[in-house]
């Protein structure tokens, strides 16, 4: 169990009567920074592997040195800015499930166990005051909103995990790259991969542009 949870669960759970919901969206919540946490390190890694190349370049070859430092700085130019934008959207999606308590709540600015349980409060303490209510079977339009709200909640939760996750990935594929020292995996040179199956099929060319390709 991650620090950020814990720390989710002395704040947030423990307050509301260990409400699923609420366990489920600290859990939730809980991961998705932690995993912000792990690409913001690995994205320190790659600039420290572009320190690296800059050092003893005398030792190296020119265009080697040239090479790394371009992609190494179109990389951590692209993953930092990706992070940005991934953390933009979170925070507008919650600021919407924010609003749904009043349009005048202050905005959420920070991703952090603070502002989750400022929204989490809110749902909580309306969810408390809709459940002592009573004439319950008369049909109430603010609880089945409510209902509504919960579910957003749980989609945008588990559509930003995916998000992060998949991001994860690209940004460890690009760590990996650089970690293997320039080795190209012996998978590569097996009988698996021949040279045939790059051949083009030509049996859906139409004959014109068959013989174009033949002309040339």
């Amino acid at each position: 169990m991650s620090n950020t949870f814990n720390l989710c669960k002395k704040q947030i759970i423990n307050d509301m009567n260990d409400n699923e919901n609420i366990i489920k969206w600290c859990k939730l919540f809980s991961y998705i920074l932690d995993k912000y946490t792990e690409a913001k390190n690995n994205l320190l890694f790659l600039i420290d592997i572009k320190n690296k190349v800059n050092k003893n370049t005398d030792k190296q070859d020119k265009d080697d040195v040239k090479f790394y430092n371009s992609i190494l700085t179109d990389s951590i130019y692209f993953f930092n800015n990706s992070i940005k934008i991934r953390k933009l959207k979170f925070k507008n999606d919650l600021n919407k499930l924010n609003k749904f308590f009043g349009n005048k709540r202050t905005n959420i600015l920070l991703l952090d166990i603070t502002n989750l349980k400022f929204l989490l409060e809110e749902y909580y303490s309306n969810l408390i005051i809709e459940s002592k209510k009573e004439l319950k079977w008369i049909k109430d339009e603010y609880i089945v909103s409510l209902n509504d709200w919960e579910k957003d909640m749980t989609e945008i939760l588990s559509y930003h995990k995916f998000i992060i996750d998949n991001f994860s990935k690209t940004l460890q594929n690009e760590l990996d790259f650089y970690n293997s020292e320039g080795k190209i995996p012996e998978e590569i040179f097996t009988e698996s991969v021949k040279m045939e199956s790059f051949e083009i099929d030509n049996s859906a060319v139409p004959s014109d542009v068959k013989n174009k390709m033949t002309d040339d």
